[in-house]
Parts: C-alpha cells; sequence; structure tokens
C-alpha cells in the first residue's frame, strides 16, 4: 500500500483572499493529491491481472475447386409438377398411380380361414339366410362394451366391413395408406411370435392409395373385394393369403347390367347434389337409396315412386377426419351416421304411398367410444351387431343388449 500523500507547503496567504477562499483553495489541492494516488494504484492493481490477448489464427485458403460440367437440377414441387402428392416423382407418367407394394407376410388365423372356406357350403343352409328384422329397436338396445374396441389398421379408416359369415363375427377395415385389417371378434387369442394375431387382428397391405371399399360375396365370404382411389380392385386368396390386383375406373351411377351397350351406355338414374357424394347405399328391400353429400345433406330417394326427402346433417368433418357415410339398418326405416359429437344419429324414414320423409331425433352415445365415428358395417347375419369406425385406426363394436 502506498503512503498518504505528503501536503505540499501552505504557501503564503495570498493578497486579496479572504479565509474562506484560502481554505477552500488548499482543500481543492488536497483533492487532487488523493484522486492522483488512486488513480495510480488503480492502474499497478490492473496490471497484475492483464492476460495477454492471444491472436487468432489466419485462416487457411482452401484451393479452389473445379467448376462442375454438370448441369444443375432445379427442385420442384409434385404440384407444379402436376404429378399427385402419393405418386412416384421419378414417375414418367404424372397420371399412371405406383404399382401396389407386395402383401405383409402374415400367418391367418386357421379358425378363420376354415370358416371363411366353409362358408359357400353353409350359404345354402337355412341358418346362414340373412336375417329379417323382428322389431328391433336401436335406440334401446345397443349397446357398447370395453373389450369391443380394437386398433385394426394404424391411421385413418376410410373403410370397413362385417364378413357374411353365419357363425362368427370378422370386421374388415382398410385406411388411407393401403392396408386392409381383418379382426377376428370371435376368434381365440393365438400367440404368434411376430406379434401377428395376438389379438385376433391380422393386417395385410394390398394397395398403394387409400382404400376405398371393401365388399365380400354374399355366398361366397372368402371372396373378399376392395379397391382403393388409385382405381386398384383387389381380390384376397384366403388360402395363399395374396391379392390378385387389376385396374379398374369406376363412377357413381344407377346401371341396370342387361341393358348395357358396348357403346355410350346410358344411366337409368342420376342423383343430383350441389356438392361432393360420399356414398350411395341401396336399403335392404332394394327399394330405397341413400346418398351422403359434402353439401350437408343425406337424401333418401324412392324407387318405386320416385319420391324423395332431404334433411340437413353436418357433414364437414375436416382435413383430418374420414367423411361420413350414412349406411341402412337391418330395415328400410333407420339410417346409421356418425356425428361430430362422438355418437351415432339414427336417422328414421317414414315412407308411404305417394310421400317420403326423414327424422333424426335419437343419437347412440358411449363412454367407450372415445373418438368420432366416420365409418359403419353391419353384421347380416347378427341383428344388433354394429361396427363403427375411426380416423385413428379403432373399430368399435355395438352389439345388442
Amino acid at each position: 500500500m502506498a503512503s498518504p500523500p505528503k501536503l505540499e507547503p501552505k504557501p503564503e496567504p495570498e493578497a486579496g483572499l479572504t479565509d474562506y477562499e484560502r481554505r477552500r483553495e488548499e482543500n481543492i489541492r488536497r483533492n487532487d493529491a488523493i484522486l492522483a494516488s488512486i488513480r495510480r494504484e488503480a492502474a499497478e492493481l490492473s496490471a497484475s491481472f492483464r492476460i495477454p490477448s492471444l491472436k487468432r489464427p489466419r485462416r487457411q485458403q482452401q484451393p479452389p475447386q473445379p467448376r462442375s460440367t454438370s448441369p444443375v437440377v432445379l427442385r420442384r414441387s409434385l404440384r407444379t409438377r402436376g404429378i399427385p402428392p402419393s405418386a412416384s416423382s421419378a414417375s414418367a407418367s404424372p397420371a399412371t398411380p405406383p404399382s401396389p407394394p407386395k402383401p405383409k407376410s402374415t400367418r391367418f388365423s386357421s379358425a378363420l380361414a376354415a370358416s371363411l372356406r366353409a362358408s359357400a357350403d353353409a350359404a345354402d343352409d337355412d341358418a346362414a339366410a340373412p336375417m329379417t328384422e323382428d322389431g328391433f329397436d336401436a335406440a334401446k338396445e345397443l349397446v357398447m362394451r370395453p373389450a369391443d374396441v380394437r386398433r385394426v389398421v394404424p391411421f385413418r379408416i376410410l373403410s370397413v366391413r362385417i364378413l357374411p359369415l353365419a357363425d362368427r363375427t370378422v370386421v374388415a377395415a382398410g385406411n388411407k395408406l393401403g392396408h386392409v385389417g381383418l379382426w377376428d371378434v370371435d376368434g381365440l387369442v393365438e400367440e404368434e411370435e411376430d406379434g401377428d394375431g395376438a389379438d385376433r387382428v391380422f393386417q395385410y397391405f394390398p394397395h398403394g392409395g387409400p382404400v376405398g371399399g371393401i365388399v365380400a360375396h354374399p355366398a361366397t365370404p372368402r371372396k373378399i373385394y376392395s379397391c382403393s382411389y388409385w382405381g386398384e380392385l383387389c381380390l384376397m386368396d384366403v388360402d395363399k393369403e395374396i391379392f390378385d390386383t387389376i385396374q379398374i375406373y369406376r363412377t357413381a351411377c344407377l346401371w341396370d347390367l342387361r341393358r348395357m351397350k358396348k357403346k355410350a351406355p346410358e344411366s337409368l338414374k342420376v342423383f343430383k347434389h350441389n356438392r361432393t357424394v360420399h356414398s350411395a347405399y341401396f336399403s335392404p328391400s332394394g327399394g330405397m337409396i341413400a346418398t351422403t353429400s359434402l353439401d350437408d345433406t343425406v337424401r333418401i330417394f324412392d324407387l318405386h315412386n320416385s319420391a324423395s326427402c332431404i334433411l340437413s346433417h353436418n357433414n364437414q368433418t375436416g382435413r383430418w377426419l374420414s367423411t361420413f357415410k350414412a349406411v341402412w339398418s337391418w330395415n328400410d326405416t333407420d339410417l346409421f351416421i356418425g356425428n361430430m359429437k362422438r355418437a351415432i344419429d339414427v336417422i328414421s324414414i317414414d315412407r308411404s304411398e305417394n310421400s317420403l320423409s326423414a327424422s333424426n331425433t335419437v343419437s347412440l352415445q358411449s363412454e367407450y367410444m372415445t373418438a368420432i365415428p366416420c365409418r359403419f358395417a353391419l353384421h347380416p347375419y347378427k341383428i344388433g351387431h354394429l361396427a363403427c369406425a375411426s380416423s385413428g385406426g379403432k373399430v368399435f363394436l355395438w352389439t345388442r343388449a
């Protein structure tokens, strides 16, 4: 520590200054000396902690790269090139759909396969004939149990169907990626090494695009057909677990196959909507048709007397949910359609001689149905077995109480 600063000798009193002014001048000189001493001590202290500065090394210059002689390829989106989003960017023709991938190899349930193979013989029996409506009341008799919920395929389900088997319940579902799943509801749990079929669910991958529909032949349920938005029609071979695929182009019209012409065939009936039509289904008796459209309506047409009616229904499911499709019940008096409140609307049909009317007064709800039902299928031989599918891949099965 430096010694206290020495005060300079007191100067002689300046002439003409008062005592106050002289003391003020002395204080100023003393304060200047103290500040000078503090500055010297601070400079010595900072010098003891100073770190020598490091010079940043000079960056080595890279040798110039030779200029490529190949042309620069600019990336362009599929939309600007006119190719559908799910099509391959290397496809030569934008309108040509990709080839469907090979089906996923799974070990099919032996009991389910045997049931499908024996269905042709059982179709002639009285027990296999489709059941008729016997006073069934959907609003009072349908229930759901926790065990009747299963994830059949991943991602959004676009089609669902209950196979026409008299002795068991098998639900088929197709999703937006091209998967087809089969849920053997009544089968026994089988332990598989790879997990396939361990929960009575078997998955296949026959299509290269969204599966828009699944149907099985009523007399031969082993013939399971499925179609996709790419125009693919697949027939499943139950014995070999493979799919035969052909390319088709189908439209939504009412045709008489007995009067088809080779050139410019004429349809019998055209059902018009203001926007896209999502579905068109015949009633169980074949006397009526119900259509569902994006114009927020469900329309019913009587083919006997050309009567029709329109029922307003919110069909705006948005981008992430499958569209609603109204399906007929086991009779000509009810329709089932999903709503955005995780429930099922039951549309009642009142049919008279020359008029037709529809009303929606009942909704089916359950604490176990945790998603919005978009697709429906009815068991053709078991009244009250109603399967509904969600966009998340789950299937909810309603049964008779």
